[in-house]
């Protein structure tokens, strides 16, 4: 009785392991194979976007922050300079 129930059990869900048994094998048409793709690539791009928009916001104080410094490094330079003469 446990061999006719684990036979049972083998053929129910693992058919590939009885020799009567029809695999049924998931194959996708191209059709869902391009869809699959497509979804994942716009799953892709707005993952991209939306993080470099999250650091763009982030960072927009620091590069504003670091042009005005560069401004007025320049212009500290050119003030030397035209000192010097």
């Amino acid at each position: 009785m446990v061999r006719e129930i684990y036979r049972n059990f083998k053929i129910d869900f693992y058919p590939s392991l009885h020799l009567n048994a029809q695999e049924k094998v998931y194959k996708p048409s191209f059709s869902h194979i391009r869809l699959w793709i497509f979804v994942l690539l716009i799953s892709i791009k707005i993952f991209v976007l939306s993080s470099l928009h999250k650091v763009y916001i982030f960072h927009e104080d620091i590069l504003v922050e670091k042009k005005i410094f560069a401004i007025s490094i320049i212009k500290n330079n050119a003030d030397r300079l035209f000192d010097a003469e």
